[in-house]
């Protein structure tokens, strides 16, 4: 949808999710009845690895997002055009790459072997329990208030009735009991079979039929609406991230042209209800994305317009964001009116991070895989 005449391009941000990968090990435990592991993607790739094809839709983000941008982006890499982060996952790491690779593919100048048609691009994450940025739902104090408002919110009791009927059929089919487990162990169900649904050649489970996964799907979507029901739990998962997004915007003299953020599905969720956005990517899929575009109109006026794409195609949707007008533009106040209630406070961020207490003497002198179990942080999806 073209831009209004008298636009022009100032900037683009986009937050996506990894491409297809392969389970983690406690989703694998969840279908180790059914699938024999030799046989499994992860004797190939590993454990919560991208598979071949989540390469090539990493790669093809960058491309779309190339073909889109590319006279605003220029034909050669700068490093001060681009500034890229990610979750300290393997698979956002590497989507985040393999995104960078089609983005920016090597110009006559950036060329440095002729035989390796790739230009490497640095770039960003920080230590998981850490990270406010891009892992907010995984955090301890997002858990601890979910479980809280969990106890005395009545939407949230009806849904979890609700599962607790589902959880029945999936034991008849030998999955074990999730009685015990909070909302963060059904996105793990619904992952274990997302993954084989996606991966190309992989054998479907036994239990697996579209209906079930159509019907697990809903309740996805209705835990991602139940994840962000209060302005605290939006704030607490996606605060921050909506903050930097703003400060990236809204400084005059930024000399960045593209900003990427590669993060779990759950962040993408929470970032557009954020919005009041509550009809695109309900349950994002692998590489699926949101952008957010900032433009200067004829009078220096700043205006936003947000974009998403589902990760399946390279059609890019424009999204109606509230006091939108004309092809989804916003004028920049309005959109910081939007979100600006969400903004973390420095004392906010500080009280995140102190009950995220890391083992630093672990961090700095251990494998990150052997330690993370003592955190027992695990990924929400």
């Amino acid at each position: 949808m073209p831009a209004p005449e008298g636009f022009k391009l100032q900037l683009v941000q986009v937050l996506f999710r990894y491409g297809a990968r392969t389970c983690s090990e406690e989703e694998s435990s969840l279908l180790a009845h059914e699938i024999d592991e030799a046989s499994s993607l992860n004797e190939t790739h590993g454990y919560e690895q991208l598979t071949n094809l989540g390469k090539l839709q990493a790669h093809k983000l960058g491309s779309c997002l190339r073909e889109r941008y590319g006279d605003f982006l220029g034909s050669s890499y700068r490093p001060s055009d681009v500034h890229a982060t990610t979750s300290e996952h393997d698979s956002t790491k590497v989507t985040t790459q393999l995104c960078l690779a089609g983005l920016y593919p090597p110009a006559f100048e950036n060329i440095w072997n002729s035989e390796i048609r790739s230009v490497p691009i640095p770039y960003h994450c920080v230590p998981r329990r850490l990270d406010a940025l891009l892992k907010g739902p995984d955090l301890p104090k997002y858990r601890r208030r979910f479980r809280e408002e969990s106890s005395c919110n009545a939407k949230i009791r009806s849904k979890a009735a609700e599962l607790m009927e589902m959880n029945e059929l999936l034991e008849d089919k030998g999955v074990p009991s999730l009685q015990q487990s909070d909302f963060f162990g059904w996105l793990k169900v619904f992952n274990a079979l997302y993954v084989h649904q996606r991966a190309a050649r992989s054998r479907l489970p036994d239990l697996y039929t579209k209906e079930l996964f159509e019907q697990l799907q809903r309740h996805v979507e209705d835990i991602y609406d139940l994840m962000s029901l209060t302005p605290e739990l939006r704030k607490l998962q996606v605060g921050l991230l909506l903050k930097r997004v703003h400060d990236n915007a809204a400084h005059p003299a930024n000399p960045r042209k593209v900003y990427l953020f590669c993060a779990d599905g759950p962040v993408l969720a929470a970032f557009l209800r954020s919005h009041r956005v509550d009809r695109e990517l309900r349950c994002p899929g692998f590489c699926s994305a949101v952008l957010l575009e900032k433009w200067l109109d004829a009078d220096d006026r700043a205006h936003v317009r947000m974009l998403v794409t589902s990760g399946q195609s390279d059609l890019f949707k424009v999204v109606t964001l509230r006091d939108s007008g004309e092809n989804g533009f916003c004028r920049f106040e309005d959109y910081k009116s939007l979100t600006e209630g969400l903004f973390p406070s420095d004392e906010d961020v500080d009280e995140i991070l102190a009950e995220s207490a890391v083992n630093l003497k672990n961090l700095l002198t251990t494998d990150y895989v052997h330690c993370a179990a003592s955190t027992s942080q695990q990924p929400s999806a």
